[in-house]
């Protein structure tokens, strides 16, 4: 599901060509030329982000919001784009949340805390990857759409110099 999209029917879809990249289909993207535009760009996704009433959220998220931001260096042309993603992730819920949820809420729970779950894993091995250099970690990041957008930022191999950052609100 594609929250910004034009037509909300289209199915957006993450391929791996063969030479390894991660291509969005179903997407669009805009060039911004101001902070205003970048605003209402934002305002838009959020008003069509599907949410739900949950045993404890009336308003609970019931899918992640991506925003990738592209930058393109154009004083170095040969220079590949950076990328930043921000992403706010759906809440996960405990199992015994879900008792009290009708049949699809429970799928709903299931399949983003399924995703948080891939995100995650991807996360620790990679960071323990680079503890231990002599190990071999394993990261999923097939495992899930969200972690198969952001295969370069969890790829061993990546030449790429790139950081996660992490900005949490956790409930106790």
């Amino acid at each position: 599901h594609a929250d910004l999209m034009e037509d909300n029917e289209k199915r957006v879809d993450l391929l791996e060509d063969k030479f390894g990249h991660v291509n969005v289909i179903n997407v669009e993207e805009k060039k911004i030329q101001s902070l205003a535009q970048f605003q209402d760009l934002i305002k838009r996704g959020f008003e069509r982000r599907h949410t739900a009433s949950t045993f404890k959220n009336d308003t609970s998220s019931r899918s992640h919001a991506i925003c990738q931001i592209r930058v393109k260096n154009t004083h170095l042309k040969e220079i590949e784009d950076g990328k930043i993603f921000v992403i706010d992730l759906a809440g996960s819920e405990s199992a015994s949340d879900s008792l009290f949820h009708d049949k699809r809420r429970v799928q709903e729970a299931q399949g983003i805390n399924l995703t948080l779950m891939c995100l995650k894993d991807c996360i620790r091995n990679r960071a323990l990857a680079t503890l231990n250099v002599d190990k071999y970690f394993h990261v999923p990041y097939r495992s899930s759409m969200l972690t198969l957008l952001l295969k370069e930022a969890f790829e061993m191999e990546s030449r790429k110099l790139c950081k996660t950052v992490v900005i949490a609100t956790v409930s106790p």
